[in-house]
Order: structure tokens, then C-alpha cells, then sequence
């Protein structure tokens, strides 16, 4: 995997230094950010799979609420039903972000 980085980033920045063409270039960068989300999947799945992986995951969650609302996630004795409410809207938005990723990884390991 870390040949895969290496190369990922040397042919982006030579898109960069090049400039062959916009066309290409998006192309390609979407085919990198396909691929980068495709290895995200399979180690998020490995780290499921794993021992305190679920706790790991809500966790994870957690931190990314926190890191894009600016709001702690809710507590369940001391927080507002709307508190409540406003996480779980999140966490129904990344649930069908991850289920995409999952739909990916599945197209990409049936080829």
C-alpha cells in the first residue's frame, strides 16, 4: 500500500507541474480520490472487524460531529432533545456517505 501512496502522489504533482490538460487532469484526479476512498473502506472495515472497533467507530464519529459542527456530541442524561435529534440527523448523513464507500468497495472487488 504504501507503493500505491507513493506513486498516487508522485502522478499527481506531476499533473500539476505538467498541466496536460483539464480533461485528463480531472479524469485522473478522480480516479485517485476513488481510489483513496476504496482503501479508506477496506481499512475502516478491517478496524470494525477488529476488538473495540465499534466503539471505535462511534468514537470516530464523535470527533468528526465535534470537528464540523463546532458542538460536542450529545450526552445521554444531560443533553436537549433537539441536541439529540441534530446528531442523529448526522449520523443518518454519514451512515449513507459510508454505505456509498461500501457500494464502491463492493463494485471494486467483483472486477
Amino acid at each position: 500500500m504504501l507503493v500505491i501512496n507513493v506513486i498516487i502522489n508522485m502522478l499527481r504533482q506531476h499533473l500539476v507541474c505538467t498541466e496536460r490538460g483539464y480533461r485528463s487532469h480531472c479524469y485522473l484526479s478522480m480516479l485517485f480520490t476513488q481510489w483513496e476512498v476504496i482503501k479508506f473502506t477496506q481499512d475502516w472495515k478491517r478496524k470494525g472487524r477488529q476488538a473495540g472497533g465499534k466503539s471505535y467507530k462511534k468514537q470516530f464519529a464523535c470527533m468528526v460531529y465535534h470537528l464540523r459542527t463546532e458542538k460536542q456530541p450529545p450526552d445521554k442524561n444531560s443533553s436537549s432533545k433537539e441536541e439529540k435529534a441534530t446528531f442523529k440527523k448526522f449520523k443518518n448523513k454519514l451512515e449513507k456517505t459510508i454505505t456509498c464507500r461500501n457500494y464502491l468497495l463492493e463494485m471494486y472487488e467483483q472486477v
